[in-house]
């Protein structure tokens, strides 16, 4: 049985409040809508920069996701990521390649403004996250001898070593 479960993500205070009114008056069109998902996904949008101590600002602002990432917490994500750009909320840098980059989002430029709570009430959402953030946290507490030899790692690929 699902307890009374909420999580708490942050959102640009404009961003919230006209997604509210828009999802309101104009509903998405697909099956199985669920407006904590759309939320979840405008909040790593939002989130990931200020988690990722390197890279983050050096893509113009977009936030790259991986959609392998993205398909574990919304398995539909595509339908959700196509609405918001559709109604303007947020911008693609529509740039890709295959085991390298990601495609970049980032928050429209009218949304921009300070930073509110928000609460995801969505029992599998929540338990989805809560599951990948356990398994993290485990990893990072149980390995911290593997992990210190990797931070300042940088490494350099050359295509053309001569020997």
């Amino acid at each position: 049985m699902w307890r009374n479960l909420s999580y708490r993500i942050f959102l640009p205070k404009h961003l919230k409040v006209n997604v509210f009114e828009i999802v309101e008056n104009f509903p998405p069109d697909f099956k199985n809508f669920k407006r904590d998902k759309l939320l979840y996904i405008l909040s790593l949008i939002h989130e990931i920069p200020a988690r990722n101590k390197r890279g983050a600002l050096s893509n113009n602002g977009y936030t790259n996701i991986s959609s392998t990432i993205l398909k574990k917490f919304v398995y539909n994500y595509r339908l959700y990521l196509d609405y918001l750009l559709l109604h303007g909320f947020i911008v693609c840098d529509d740039h890709y390649i295959p085991g390298e980059k990601s495609k970049g989002y980032k928050i429209a430029p009218d949304f921009i403004s300070k930073v509110k709570p928000a609460y995801i009430q969505n029992p599998e959402l929540i338990q989805s996250i809560r599951k990948h953030y356990r398994i993290n946290n485990y990893t990072q507490k149980n390995y911290k001898y593997l992990k210190k030899w990797m931070d300042g790692l940088d490494v350099c690929l050359q295509t053309n070593l001569n020997f």
